[in-house]
């Protein structure tokens, strides 16, 4: 984590065993020690922000965020995948302005 700026994370599903010792938690530390904000991409969170920024995450963001069938989200994954981490960027350029493309260079999302 020595030469990035924005650590994302992600869960199935993001609940309260996630916050006992599942791995974006554990990801959610380790950025912490270093200053490093984080957001974690979730199938579904079953936790508020409140608890989940208890624990380091600063802001998750839902993969399928519309009532949808599993069929339905994995045929339309790579058009999730491209809209969330739009979402993702979006949101860190905004909350964390200060970091975003500290290079000067806007960061693309193709």
């Amino acid at each position: 984590m020595k030469t990035v700026d924005l650590v994302i994370t992600g869960e199935g599903r993001l609940d309260m065993q996630s916050l006992y010792g599942k791995v974006p938690v554990g990801i959610a530390a380790r950025a912490k020690k270093k200053g490093l904000p984080v957001i974690a991409i979730v199938g579904s969170q079953e936790i508020s922000l409140e608890e989940a920024s208890k624990k380091g995450i600063d802001l998750v963001l839902e993969f399928v965020n519309e009532s949808t069938s599993l069929q339905e989200a994995i045929a339309k994954t790579p058009e999730l995948a491209r809209l969330t981490g739009q979402n993702a960027m979006e949101a860190y350029s905004r909350l964390w302005p200060e970091q975003y493309a500290p290079s000067g260079n806007p960061i693309k999302v193709n």
